[in-house]
């Protein structure tokens, strides 16, 4: 259609979906990072007697739990603070010489191997891939390197497989998290660009309304006045004339002020009137400029005529902070007679309507008129359902990607973390099963995901908490604290794709209790220094990581708020930008030829110059093209300003275009609306020389009419329409479509034949 050109979509290299999602996951990457080396780093230098007994070894533990307490402080995400951060992280795999006391390091939780595995998954989140990849190749060797320096080459490969795999695990949730990110802010660009030209078309009807209204208010009301001679002092029409100028004189495109003054705006706009005129109540009222202009007009309409028709002495203005009240002691009229035309229905009960407010009229023959202009005390926002319930859909995409995503890195750390059969001492088939069982209990996330079943969810959270205790009870003591026991690494991950549409506390809690449980127990069946530093390190290098695993989906949801907030204020920008341009063409299209009637008369007028016949004649002339004109623009109806746009854009072709309207058109859906649209748009794009448009409307059908000669070349040509609605005759095309029933069940039949 030709009604309204779509602006295009307002895109940016990076949208605000990815760009605050991406801030929002790098924050969590900074606080997982540097809580698990601040933990990690306490408890070494703390708990474990080896790293104590290195003073190199502890001071750089404490050094990098310092940096981290400082990074949690300021958590700027920076490149110089995240080089930085690369930095101690590259330090503590180089130092893994100086923390630990040989090979035995690499067959249970250590210092080192928790923070350069929690700080590689983070970076791979937190920065670009193209950045992140040598950053993890950079890390991993410096543990690399750290570790051949204490164990040699054997068994390197074992060791070097869980950071490969968490690598790769994090790469694809950051590739699958970015995309969706991408692809809302996609969506949402073309949805705002539906908006801004929705905006722009409603603008232009609203100006076309507005400019109407205040064309009847003023030129045509003077010049109606010269035309048919009536007496009126020379002063007084020389007054109105200037009082004229003034309003049509200021550009009716520009946009409003954010906070108007009423009470002067409306001070100064019956400084003019001859009546006189008394001002009661606030002394100020500020209002948002759409709505102080909108009550302005209307109060100009209602004192004009009172200053014109009512022979008053005294008009009142009473102004409060939620209505305006005008009254008068003029001879009045009978307010029931005739509401039509532009007088108080459509320059004072309309133009309130269209701000939110509502205008009405009480007088009565000999008592004077009171009209008053009220408004609500506080207007409300509203906001686009589409854009409330966006961010519920970004969420449940992530949280389901997420999902899928930490389903897989579950199976992943689960692989990595169970020992070779041969690892144990006894029952060592049955530690296989129970692998098995847990990894078959992390893909319940799966229905929960694609099915909205959550039944499944449920028993593989109670059959791994049951896991969570049988597995390190079939273990002698000595292996608890050894790789042996891998339920406290490995549950927690696979419990976690169950619980992230929990509430974030709840999940945390859950999270806590599965670990919390048999740890006391390992620690009551093996106590010692050694037991808790290993449960110390498994605290700090998986379930810290678990539980702030948790928080990412309420802070996306939070990062989709401040992005649709950002989008939505970018989008009034560019659409009063737009509504400006649109409004601009309309007044130099349709009404700059009018104006440049109008405006030297009502200038010679406020200029005193004698009301001559010639002046008379061309004000008579002048009123006949202003009353032509509010006859064609007359509807608001949406069909009408959409037929009336593709009437417009023919005559820029050249085409002559006639058009009738005929009866009140009854209230019609959009896709009735926008069916007839395309349908007269591709007719009347073919016309020749010629075109007329017929709307008439008989009871409850409404029948659109388009008759137009075609070029040679085009006539009998197939444009997409029915057969039915659409007849040729030699290079004549005739267009009939009908619609009947209510609003909301129109419907296109085919003509009668």
């Amino acid at each position: 259609m030709k009604t309204a050109r779509r602006p295009n979509p307002v895109r940016v290299t990076v949208g605000p979906a990815h760009r605050h999602l991406s801030h929002r996951a790098g924050l969590v990457c900074i606080l997982v990072r540097h809580t698990t080396t601040l933990v990690v780093a306490v408890l070494a230098a703390v708990a474990d007697g080896d790293v104590a007994a290195r003073p190199a070894g502890r001071l750089l533990l404490v050094s990098a739990g310092a940096w981290s307490v400082y990074r949690l402080v300021v958590r700027s995400q920076l490149w110089q603070f995240t080089a930085a951060d690369l930095c101690w992280t590259v330090a503590v795999g180089c130092g893994i010489p100086l923390i630990v006391s040989g090979p035995e390091f690499l067959d249970t939780n250590s210092a080192p191997e928790a923070i350069v595995g929690v700080s590689t998954a983070t970076f791979v989140i937190q920065v670009r891939p193209r950045v992140a990849a040598p950053m993890a190749l950079l890390i991993v060797g410096s543990f690399l390197w750290g570790t051949v320096q204490v164990a040699g080459w054997d068994g390197l490969a074992r060791h070097l497989y869980p950071f490969v795999a968490g690598y790769v695990a994090t790469t694809l949730i950051r590739i699958m998290t970015w995309r969706i990110a991408d692809a809302v802010d996609r969506a949402r660009d073309e949805r705002y660009a539906a908006e801004v030209a929705r905006t722009v078309s409603a603008a232009r009807r609203d100006y076309d309304r507005e400019q109407l209204a205040l064309l009847h208010d003023t030129a045509a009301a003077t010049l109606l006045m010269v035309g048919q001679e009536a007496h009126v002092a020379d002063d007084r029409l020389a007054a109105q004339a200037r009082r004229d100028l003034e309003i049509l004189e200021d550009p009716p495109w520009s946009s409003p002020s954010a906070r108007i003054d009423i009470v002067a705006t409306l001070r100064s706009q019956t400084a003019h009137l001859q009546t006189a005129v008394r001002f009661v109540g606030q002394e100020h009222v500020w209002l948002h400029g759409d709505l102080a202009h909108a009550i302005a007009a209307a109060a100009r309409e209602v004192t004009n005529n009172v200053d014109r028709h009512a022979g008053a002495s005294l008009i009142t203005i009473d102004v409060q902070h939620d209505r305006v009240t005008i009254s008068d002691n003029g001879v009045g009229f009978t307010t029931g007679a005739d509401l039509g035309g532009h007088g108080i229905r459509g320059s004072i009960v309309n133009r309130m309507n269209r701000v939110g407010g509502a205008g009405s009229v009480r007088s009565a023959p000999t008592e004077g008129t009171v009209a008053e202009l009220s408004w609500p005390d506080r207007r409300p926002v509203s906001e686009s359902v589409d854009a409330a319930t966006e961010a519920d859909r970004l969420i449940g995409r992530l949280r389901s990607t997420y999902t899928l995503a930490l389903t897989v890195f579950a199976l992943a750390v689960l692989a990595v973390a169970v020992p070779p059969v041969t690892a144990y001492q006894q029952h060592a088939e049955w530690q296989f099963v129970l692998a098995i069982v847990t990894g078959l209990c992390a893909l319940a996330s799966v229905p929960a995901v694609l099915y909205r079943e959550r039944r499944p969810a449920w028993v593989a959270a109670f059959v791994l908490a049951v896991i969570s205790f049988v597995q390190p009870a079939l273990l002698t003591p000595g292996e608890l604290t050894t790789d042996a026991n891998w339920s406290p690494a490995a549950v927690g991950f696979c419990l976690l794709p169950l619980l992230l549409r929990w509430p974030t506390g709840r999940a945390a809690g859950t999270l806590f209790a599965y670990w919390c449980g048999p740890a006391v127990t390992a620690f009551l069946r093996e106590p010692g220094e050694p037991m808790l530093v290993f449960l110390g390190l498994g605290f700090a290098g998986t379930l810290l990581p678990q539980m702030f695993a948790t928080v990412f989906s309420s802070w996306a949801a939070r990062a989709a708020h401040d992005a649709r907030v950002e989008h939505h204020s970018l989008v009034q920008v560019v659409t009063a930008e737009q509504v400006a341009g649109a409004v601009q063409a309309d007044y130099l299209k349709r009404y700059a030829d009018i104006m440049a009637g109008v405006v030297p008369l009502l200038r010679a007028l406020s200029n005193g110059e004698p009301v001559t016949p010639e002046l008379r004649r061309r004000a008579r002339a002048e009123s006949r093209r202003l009353r032509s004109l509010f006859d064609q623009l007359r509807s608001d109806h949406p069909l009408v300003f959409e037929i009336r746009a593709l009437v417009e854009a023919a005559e820029d072709r050249g085409v002559e275009v006639t058009v009738h309207f005929d009866g009140e058109l009854p209230s019609l859906d959009k896709p009735a609306v926008d069916r007839v649209v395309v349908s007269v748009d591709r007719l009347i794009a073919l016309a020749g020389d010629s075109a007329r448009v017929v709307v008439t409307t008989t009871d409850d059908e409404v029948t659109v009419s388009v008759v137009c000669d075609v070029p040679a070349v085009h006539a009998g040509r197939d444009i997409g329409l029915d057969p039915g609605e659409l007849i040729w005759s030699d290079r004549t095309a005739w267009l009939t479509i009908r619609l009947r029933g209510a609003s909301t069940e129109s419907r296109l039949t085919d003509p009668s034949p």
